[in-house]
């Protein structure tokens, strides 16, 4: 098979027709923030996004052997397992066509970054979906007063709760602050202040839902483009000012939220001890049932009647970490495929002697940086594993690793 460096379209700095698709579908993620675009089918609210995914893979021109081997292989073993463990739960299909859409967004952005000015694009639409929740999260928290807000504005009221807002906005600061990056490069100082004043919007929204693990996922964030940019001068100026405008987002907006939940951590967060045992007992229903698990159902059963829930009259108690999940619910295989699915995104990839040269490596910089930044969100919410916007963004980034591959630093270009 003809190598994907050689197969590859020019170093054009054009919007590809594949952009434009790319970019509509990533435009639509906004609508999946309320019920009310959400379309009911056989029991799911289906994001509206899915509607025009498999229109913009027809006329997308999209090139799946793009997407090399050793992603490829894992992914089909990890489909594969994940859906025979599903067939175990009383309405399987249900699950897999959950996450096999959510498979699909990451490989469709995955092959679709075909020019600088397609990531650039596909950047700020991953933010606008973030933005969208940043101003509802904003009016929430100017109209909520008082103790109501103690445990956080959640603006996905009805569709999720606060651990899945932050599924929508950590990835739109994570391509915001790439533009602010970009842009200060190129001295297109009006795209700097618009970019601002949007992660602004976010940031807000993010301290306001109380959401730890949101904040715990800034700081990786912020960790990660630290790396990108190198240690020196530029990189300690970005940490100040990150660290002024969340001080004065918390002060301004967010003070009493975050001094709730640091007394809650530092007491012991009977929150956090329930979670540990959640975790403990989802690992242990997987090593007695290791090799296709017990299926959802029967895992969220077991869990309630080992915590003794049954007893209030709770017969199921989700597992919330991702990977008791898989390891419980669809076995080891399933498990271990996902990870190593996961791990193939990071690794250095050479074609034809390519060197890995520096704007390569920091890109994968920011490749490792957002799967750590999915390993640590998914310690809280299984339900990363179906977020169009981290699944999306994950394809997205890792995309533009692979455009960097094809283009620029190819030496048969």
């Amino acid at each position: 098979m003809t190598s994907p460096i050689n197969m590859t379209n020019h170093r054009s700095d054009r919007l590809t027709v594949t952009g434009k698709w790319a970019f509509a579908v990533a435009l639509l993620f906004a609508f999946s923030i309320s019920a009310e675009f959400r379309l009911s089918l056989f029991g799911l609210l289906v994001h509206p996004y899915l509607l025009l995914l498999p229109i913009a893979v027809f006329f997308g021109e999209l090139r799946y052997y793009y997407l090399p081997n050793n992603v490829k292989v894992p992914l089909y073993f990890f489909v594969f397992f994940f859906s025979v463990g599903c067939l175990q739960n009383s309405n399987p299909f249900t699950e897999i066509f959950k996450v096999i859409s959510a498979l699909l967004t990451l490989v469709f952005f995955a092959i679709s970054v075909r020019s600088e000015k397609d990531f650039h694009y596909l950047c700020w639409a991953f933010m606008i979906c973030a933005f969208a929740i940043g101003i509802q999260g904003f009016l929430l928290g100017e109209e909520i007063k008082g103790g109501g807000r103690l445990e956080g504005i959640n603006a996905l009221e009805g569709l999720g709760n606060k651990n899945a807002q932050s599924l929508y906005t950590l990835p739109g600061i994570f391509f915001g602050m790439l533009l602010i990056q970009r842009s200060i490069k190129k001295r297109k100082f009006m795209v700097i202040g618009i970019v601002s004043i949007a992660i602004f919007f976010i940031l807000v929204s993010v301290f306001l839902s109380a959401n730890r693990s949101g904040w715990l996922g800034l700081f990786i964030i912020l960790i990660s483009f630290v790396f990108y940019i190198g240690v020196g001068v530029r990189s300690i100026l970005l940490v100040c000012m990150f660290s002024m405008l969340s001080y004065f987002i918390i002060g301004r907006y967010a003070s009493d939220i975050v001094e709730h939940k640091s007394e809650q951590t530092l007491e012991g967060y009977s929150s956090d001890v329930g979670r540990q045992r959640l975790a403990t007992l989802a690992f242990k229903i997987g090593f007695e049932n290791p090799i296709i698990g017990v299926g959802m159902d029967e895992l969220h059963r077991q869990m309630a009647y080992q915590l003794g829930l049954n007893r209030l009259g709770v017969e199921k108690t989700d597992t919330h970490i991702l990977w008791g999940y898989l390891f419980g619910a669809t076995g080891i295989f399933s498990l271990l495929s996902f990870l190593f699915f996961l791990l193939s995104f990071t690794k250095q990839r050479f074609y034809h002697g390519l060197v890995e040269t520096k704007p390569l490596h920091r890109t994968r910089i920011l490749v490792i940086g957002f799967v750590i930044l999915f390993v640590v969100r998914s310690l809280f919410s299984r339900e990363i594993l179906y977020s169009p916007t981290f699944m999306g963004g994950l394809g997205l980034i890792f995309g533009y690793y692979l455009f960097l591959i094809r283009s620029k630093h190819a030496p048969s270009l």
